[in-house]
């Protein structure tokens, strides 16, 4: 199974489950700085609000135009890719 295959089954809703997951894959991670969020729904508008707070460097991945407008113009510090997050390719 290759990497891709894992992540998918990967789904992390909260502030908490991300440190934990990331605490989990490296234990000495003093802090996180940067995340990539596939998809771009209300929870991805409720980790945004609250990722670019802390500043850290952010990239969404969105297949839906619209959606993917609509949260660059929101978030105009977060890179907003617009793609197929099951291509290993954008």
């Amino acid at each position: 199974m290759n990497v891709i295959e894992l992540l998918k089954n990967i789904s992390l809703r909260s502030p908490r489950e991300v440190r934990t997951f990331s605490k989990l894959c490296q234990p000495d991670l003093v802090k996180i700085n940067s995340a990539v969020i596939i998809g771009g729904g209300k929870l991805t508008d409720y980790l945004l609000a609250r990722l670019v707070k802390l500043r850290m460097k952010i990239k969404v991945i969105k297949i839906d135009t619209d959606n993917a407008d609509r949260l660059a113009i929101k978030y105009p510090q977060t890179e907003i890719i617009f793609g197929d997050s099951t291509k290993q390719f954008f």
